[in-house]
C-alpha cells in the first residue's frame, strides 16, 4: 500500500508508514519504562530520579500516553452566579 498524504502532509485514513509493523522481538516504550522502574528501585527510586532529571522524565513519560485523545464535554455554567460573585469582589 502506498503512503497517501492529505492536506497539510498528514497521513490519509488507512495509510501506513510501516506496513510490516514493529520488528518481532523489539520492545515497546512501556516495557522499557517498566524495566527502568525496577532498576531504579520501584516508585521511590523513580521519583528520586525524576526529580533530578525532570526533562528526561517528562520526555519519556509523554510517550506512554496516546498522542491523540478525543473528548466531548458539556459544561453548564451559572453565569448569573459568576457575575454576582465577580461584582461582590469588585465592591470590596
Amino acid at each position: 500500500m502506498a503512503v497517501k498524504r492529505g492536506k497539510g502532509g498528514k497521513l490519509e485514513k488507512g495509510s501506513v508508514l510501516n506496513p510490516r509493523g514493529r520488528p518481532q522481538g523489539s520492545r515497546d516504550v512501556a516495557d522499557e519504562w517498566l524495566e527502568a522502574y525496577h532498576r531504579l528501585g520501584g516508585t521511590e527510586g523513580l521519583v528520586k530520579w525524576a526529580k533530578k532529571n525532570p526533562t528526561e522524565f517528562y520526555r519519556g513519560a509523554t510517550k506512554l500516553f496516546p498522542k491523540d485523545i478525543r473528548m466531548e464535554a458539556t459544561v453548564g455554567l451559572d453565569w448569573e452566579g459568576i457575575v454576582a460573585a465577580w461584582n461582590r469582589g469588585k465592591a470590596k
